[in-house]
């Protein structure tokens, strides 16, 4: 989603010539549209779990999205790591 033919891309693009304080906001904006879905999909599970088993329905919808944390962290960590890894790598290569 960072390639230049993405719209977002290029409004953040032309907003960068105008003014800083307008970019901070449109990125800020735009980061906080990735947002949107999850946190419908989040109410949503929350609401539907509440109307079938109540608050232990709340707390069963709780623990079924903490079960993904373990993975989450992993990537989130390991990712830089092999990222730069395989950047030494390729510089190890050419060198």
């Amino acid at each position: 989603m960072t390639s230049s033919d993405w719209f977002p891309v290029q409004a953040l693009l032309e907003n960068c010539k105008t003014s800083s304080a307008g970019t901070i906001s449109l990125g800020l904006a735009l980061g906080y549209l990735g947002t949107i879905i999850p946190v419908i999909v989040i109410a949503l599970t929350a609401y539907f779990s509440c109307r079938l088993l109540g608050f232990y329905g709340i707390s069963l919808a709780a623990l079924g999205m903490l079960a993904n944390l373990p993975l989450i962290i992993t990537t989130n960590v390991f990712g830089p790591i092999s990222s730069n890894a395989s950047a030494m790598i390729n510089m190890v290569q050419l060198g």
